[in-house]
């Protein structure tokens, strides 16, 4: 933290961390009277936005929405009165000893227009936000990096993804290492169980 010579004070808001995520939020929302959205086609930029705006309105905790998977959220399209959103099960909670699956829903917001518009350069139109269709925006983004559909795409929800076209060499000799080291350890195992009982 650092002194505040204006008032006389440590101020905690002049700390690195705030100062950064100040600058995280001002890239989302901007600095100016005219708000700019940043371009949905980054990845990166789109998982931040969404792991913001999904975690204000269900309340569930960091590391739960951090460990979902998409096996563990459903895409849930409104009828008969009921909104769409996302259906998110998860475990981990530091309150939830018996490890029972929770259901938490991320519904759209009462002015959502169905989806998520986009002007020319690819920036979200203002009036057409919602945490909803922002993170099955991202889900689509991200599969079309990867190359597959959104319905094909599993893994986690904010884990980093890439072509196996664009593995390097080395990457794939390291995986190939840890492959082998895996099934050696796997072999003697079975070994050791196999002589234990017999």
């Amino acid at each position: 933290m650092l002194f505040d010579a204006v008032v006389e004070v440590i101020n905690p808001a002049r700390s690195s961390k705030v100062a950064r995520t100040r600058d995280t939020l001002a890239k989302f929302m901007g600095v100016g009277r005219v708000h700019e959205s940043p371009a949905l086609h980054n990845v990166d930029e789109l998982a931040i936005a969404v792991y913001m705006a999904g975690g204000l309105p269900n309340g569930m905790r960091a590391s739960a929405q951090y460990t979902l998977d998409w096996s563990d959220t459903r895409w849930h399209a409104g009828c008969d009165g009921h909104k769409s959103g996302w259906l998110l099960e998860y475990l981990a909670d530091k309150d939830n000893r018996v490890q029972e699956k929770r259901v938490k829903a991320l519904e759209c917001t009462s002015t959502c227009p169905g989806r998520i518009a986009r002007d020319a350069q690819g920036k979200m139109v203002m009036g057409s936000f919602c945490p909803a269709h922002l993170k099955l925006l991202y889900k689509e983004v991200l599969a079309a990096k990867v190359g597959v559909s959104a319905e094909d795409l599993k893994g986690p929800v904010f884990g980093e993804y890439c072509k196996l076209a664009d593995v390097t060499l080395r990457m794939r000799t390291q995986m190939r290492k840890t492959n082998v080291r895996l099934a050696e350890r796997q072999r003697e195992e079975t070994e050791s169980a196999h002589k234990s009982d017999g």
